[in-house]
């Protein structure tokens, strides 16, 4: 008989590691989980026995807290303040693979570099405090939905401290207002409903079986009022000059029952005479912008927009430039440039018109011829905000994009960008045409 009580009491023990030591999700607590509440110290130094099972059951762990890294959390009290970054500031973050993730860069490498700019100071995320941190388990609700506050536990307190904890929690302008005294894993999750839209906020106590108590302020909640909807944000040009830059503009929201007041831009600055507009400066060509922008109305609603991915180009140093002078637009066989399968190839168009007529257009046409016995291709072609998709199987010939009408001496067109996909071994190569 007492070889089963022991038996089960492991059993338990085991289970019990599984929510203490705080790896991977774990669920809302079940009636089954009131059992948790009952294990005595017998239990307890089973677990601290095995350090496998559960390694902060028996000593308290130095290390960084286990909690989730799905989003910025606030801090504990006792933690040390959040600072800002400067509003003048620009962060360069390389997206090339060959760089490793989150480390600032000034220069390309295998791809665009992202630019970061914003009209107002951007927050420092923060890691998580050593008791641990609290938020919203999504970060956005609509109106009418339950809002799930989740703690998450830091190294401060041990797994075999937090089996024996207890908990309240307040979220004072929701309903319930505040929790019961909850007991251990059931102190871990709050769920409350809110009257009003807007910003929401909440708290947890925590006091431990040794008496400690931490109060630890959560990230607050987002609730959405009357939705917002429409909205879209174009890029003036998918592939601007260096000397010109990004510019974007949001359009077309709407919301019923409420009105938009706001446009925040994050990725561009906004425009400080319209702020549905907003720009990005580019200082060398192969850097990008894909700014967000958060759209909010008068009933607390803010929701966020992104916006068209631009990637800069310089004219006076053209990765694929094609140029002729003469009066009469040349042949493929006479001028033609050829363009790597897919890869965006961005051309300069330019050339001297030397005759006295001058033709109404002038486009840019492409070849595109797929590897022997790999069918599949396709051609896609940007110029300004004008764009073409041709699909095809072995062949895509003479398809393009028209540039507009022709002036005698110079012309220099705004830059045209190719895209042809295909299987390794096909060709592509673009020239002139009416």
């Amino acid at each position: 008989m007492n070889k089963k009580i022991y038996a089960g009491m492991f059993a338990l023990g085991i289970a019990a590691s599984f929510w203490a030591c705080g790896s991977g999700e774990i669920s809302k607590p079940t009636d089954a989980d009131a059992n948790m509440e009952t294990i005595d110290d017998a239990v307890v130094g089973i677990l601290a026995l095995q350090p496998g099972l559960c390694p902060e059951c028996g000593v308290a762990v130095a290390t960084s807290s286990s909690s989730s890294s799905r989003r910025p959390t606030a801090r504990s009290s006792s933690s040390a303040p959040s600072t800002n970054v400067s509003s003048s500031s620009k962060i360069v973050i390389n997206t090339s693979s060959s760089a490793e993730p989150g480390i600032a860069s000034s220069s390309s490498q295998s791809g665009p570099v992202f630019l970061y700019s914003s009209s107002s100071s951007a927050p420092v995320v923060q890691p998580g405090g050593d008791v641990g941190t609290c938020a919203p388990e999504k970060d956005t609700y609509e109106s009418g939905e339950s809002v799930i506050w989740k703690f998450e536990r830091g190294s401060a307190i041990t797994g075999q401290d937090y089996l024996k904890s207890k908990s309240v929690w307040t979220t004072a302008d929701g309903t319930p207002a505040a929790s019961a005294v909850l007991e251990g894993v059931k102190g871990r999750t709050h769920t409350v409903t809110y009257a009003t839209s807007g910003k929401h906020n909440a708290s947890v106590q925590i006091t431990t079986a040794a008496g400690a108590v931490h109060n630890v302020t959560c990230t607050p909640v987002q609730v959405n009022g009357a939705p917002i909807t429409g909205c879209k944000c174009a890029a003036a040009e998918k592939n601007p000059d260096i000397s010109v830059g990004g510019a974007w503009t949001i359009e077309g929201c709407s919301s019923t029952g409420a009105n938009i007041v706001g446009y925040e831009w994050a990725g561009a600055l906004a425009d400080p005479t319209n702020p549905a507009k907003a720009s990005q400066a580019f200082t060398a060509k192969n850097q990008a912008a894909a700014p967000i922008v958060s759209v909010s109305n008068d009933d607390n609603t803010v929701i966020q927009v992104p916006c068209d991915t631009v990637v800069s180009v310089d004219a006076n140093d053209p990765d694929y430039p094609l140029t002729f002078e003469g009066s009469s637009i040349p042949s493929a066989a006479d001028v033609s440039i050829d363009i790597p399968l897919n890869k965006e190839a961005c051309i300069q168009v330019s050339f001297k018109w030397e005759g006295g007529w001058t033709p109404n257009n002038i486009s840019l046409l492409c070849d595109v011829t797929a590897a022997q016995n790999q069918p599949g291709l396709t051609l896609d072609i940007t110029y300004g905000t004008s764009s073409k998709s041709y699909p095809g199987d072995y062949n895509i010939s003479n398809s393009g994009i028209a540039l507009g009408a022709v002036k005698a001496g110079q012309n220099t067109m705004d830059n045209v960008c190719v895209t042809a996909t295909g299987k390794e071994g096909g060709k592509a190569k673009c020239f002139f045409g009416n």
